[in-house]
């Protein structure tokens, strides 16, 4: 353990080296060696992140706090002085703390999950070796962000992992979906990007640095000098983690994300680009509390309405990954909206919890998928005699994500339902409107509901009743070990991390491990009362999806959408969100561009033309002057010496007598001319 601590930078370096690797013998490696290098290396790395996390246990103890939050880190890794900018000479470096320490486990473990996985999910793919080079690039770009000790680092990271998600999302570039949906990730991602960045360069500004030690040793005294600058800077840097981790309104772009592979949808959904966001709602949870309750409340509100709000669209959602798409907009919006209520513990516990579970569901998604070739749920039906493993990791992951009790789930969502009860009436939340103080609850609730709902709608769709198109059920079979292996490897600890907060290993083992000095106190009085809540709401959304789906005939299920009306085509079509952006974004972009190009063909040409017609006519009107009276002066002076020339040659008789009477006359004309001339001057 010892060993890996102190070596811990080797867990970043592994991926990178990997990445290259694979893409500087593409040609050579090919399949599926590509794929045993990069899921070999991540094992390796995986291994090291166990060994850093028993580190972590054993000289973190239980009461660590967070870099950045006051805490020191277990190792710290200083790398070359960058600079100098602005003046300033950064000492920048990596650094592992308790909460990198389960982070660098979680991405480890999903993304050695993956690799093995899509050995055999991409077999016969003629980008396989390019698929498995990004997912190691993506991998490391996670994994520096989760290390960084400094918001440039971080940010290093976090543009890494944009890049990849384009990659990967476009895999099948050739095909219209995965084309477009690539770019709007990588469009609606940047637009999150320039607010985070204008955050962390306020927030530069302001502290004169960008480690997050040295930003929180100098942000009380900021927050008494600048306090709105402080605010803006906080919200600003939100603007990152609203584009990244899929909150309202820029959560447009990640069902779209399920256009790529699945197996790169769960890295990107579980453990990675998502969740990254988060991480750094997390890690600098100084800086936004430091800042006033009311930026947390908006980050709160922020989260949790996107949690609701994503969850009532999966629950008419009808293909099978776009469910589970829903499900993690929704799911994150816990996570930031746990944060946002002032819980870093809960935050940061569904973080790792939700990680396990939805990578799980992803890939037996992609086995259910690849088995039965087609995303369409109603086309399923009784697939858990044809494929048992993937059933049974399935429901797993499944009774985790609908907060079943014991599951990891249900440890990490009561909690932050806990803290969304406790904001309701704590003396450091924002001075609100009381009835907007309960609103983080009550839609942490009601999302615990549709969630339990729609999730058993789609396992009772996939799984249980009838075939509904024998030809597909027909077809289906169990995936090969490849497959089934890593989903077993996920359901452990889908299935067991909850007990990290139980009493497997002490009384509220989390909380202290990650203990953060500007948390808010949670009212664990309420504890009973909001377990039994939260509880209740889970199982009548499990009862109430049965009652629908297995009870039910498909016709009592139309007669209520047509009864639903305009609320039910509200949600069909996610609440006409995609088209609000179209008008506002790309309409807006496209008309702009279209009136500057008529701007400049009309406006700009015309000048132009306008400028080079005058130009030819004055060049036209000093043509015809030069012609007519240029020309025509040097003309008459020609024609004039020939006309004199031959006059004066008429003088040339060749006889004396008339040479001398010319002279002569030249003499008299001469002799006068000076007359006349004195005499005016003279006169």
């Amino acid at each position: 353990m010892e060993f890996a601590l102190h070596n811990a930078w080797l867990i970043l370096l592994l991926p990178v080296l990997s990445s290259l690797f694979i893409a500087a013998t593409a040609r050579k490696l090919g399949e599926p060696a590509a794929g045993y290098v990069g899921a070999g290396v991540m094992f390796a790395a995986l291994l090291l992140s166990l060994g850093v996390l028993g580190a972590a246990v054993t000289h973190g103890g239980h009461g660590g706090a967070p870099f950045g939050a006051g805490g020191d880190p277990l190792v710290h890794f200083q790398l070359p002085a960058a600079g100098p900018f602005a003046g300033k000479t950064f000492n920048l470096g990596l650094m592992v703390d308790n909460l990198t320490a389960t982070m660098l486990v979680v991405v480890t473990l999903v993304s050695f999950c993956v690799q093995t996985y899509s050995i055999s999910y991409m077999h016969g793919d003629k980008r396989f070796t390019r698929y498995f080079a990004a997912i190691n690039l993506f991998t490391s770009g996670m994994l520096l962000a989760v290390m960084a000790d400094n918001l440039l680092y971080l940010l290093v990271g976090w543009e890494i992992m944009g890049l990849c998600s384009y990659l990967l999302i476009g895999h099948w570039y050739e095909q219209n979906w995965p084309r477009m949906g690539s770019m709007k990730a990588f469009m609606t991602t940047r637009f999150g990007d320039t607010f985070m960045l204008l955050g962390i360069f306020g927030l530069f500004v302001l502290t004169g640095s960008l480690q997050f030690n040295e930003i929180a040793e100098k942000l009380p005294e900021i927050a008494k000098a600048s306090p709105a600058a402080l605010i803006l800077a906080a919200l600003l840097l939100f603007g990152g983690p609203v584009g990244k981790s899929a909150q309202f309104p820029l959560h447009t772009w990640l069902p779209d994300a399920m256009a790529g592979p699945t197996p790169g949808s769960a890295l990107i959904h579980a453990a990675t680009m998502v969740a990254v966001g988060v991480y750094l709602v997390a890690r600098s949870f100084t800086i936004f509390a430091t800042a006033g309750p009311e930026v947390l409340g908006v980050v709160g509100l922020v989260g949790f309405f996107t949690s609701i709000f994503a969850a009532s669209i999966a629950t008419v959602r009808q293909d099978f990954k776009e469910v589970l798409a829903y499900s993690t907009i929704s799911q994150l919006g816990y996570m930031v909206g746990a944060l946002g209520v002032g819980s870093f513990s809960a935050g940061t516990f569904h973080l790792t919890t939700h990680a396990f579970f939805k990578a799980l569901l992803f890939l037996c998604a992609g086995s259910l998928i690849h088995a039965v070739h087609t995303q369409d749920m109603f086309k399923m039906g009784g697939l858990r005699h044809k494929m048992p493993i993937t059933f049974m990791t399935w429901m797993v992951g499944y009774l985790a994500l609908a907060g079943f009790p014991l599951t990891s789930g249900f440890f990490s969502k009561d909690e932050l339902l806990l803290a969304a009860y406790s904001f309701a009436h704590s003396p450091q939340a924002p001075h609100w409107p009381g009835w907007m103080l309960w609103l983080p609850f009550i839609f942490g609730v009601g999302t615990a509901f549709l969630t339990a709902y729609y999730m058993t709608r789609a396992t009772y769709l996939a799984f249980f009743g009838k075939p509904r198109d024998h030809h597909v059920y027909d077809h289906a079979h169990e995936s090969p070990a490849l497959v089934t292996v890593p989903l077993v490897i996920l359901a452990v600890p889908a299935l067991l991390s909850g007990f990290a907060w139980a009493h497997l290993l002490g009384i509220d083992w989390w909380e202290h491990f990650t203990a953060h000095p500007f948390q808010f106190h949670a009212d664990l009085g309420a504890a009973g009362l909001v377990t039994i809540i939260a509880t209740t709401a889970g199982l009548s959304g499990i009862g109430v999806g049965l009652w629908a789906y297995k009870f039910q005939t498909e016709e009592f299920r139309i007669g209520v959408a047509r009864r639903l009306g305009f609320f039910y085509r509200l949600l069909r079509d996610k609440y006409y969100i995609d088209e609000l952006w179209d008008v506002l974004a790309v309409q807006t972009s496209l008309g702009l561009g279209q009136f500057i190009a008529w701007f400049d063909r009309t406006i700009v040409d015309g000048i132009v033309n306008v400028v080079g017609a005058a130009g030819a006519a004055l060049g036209q009107v000093h043509a015809w002057f030069d012609r007519t009276f240029v020309d025509g002066l040097v003309n008459l002076a020609g024609w004039s010496a020939v006309l004199g020339g031959k006059q004066l040659r008429r003088l040339s008789t060749g006889q004396v007598q008339s040479y001398m009477m010319t002279f002569a006359v030249l003499v008299v004309f001469g002799a006068v001319a000076v007359w006349l001339t004195y005499s005016v001057m003279g006169g």
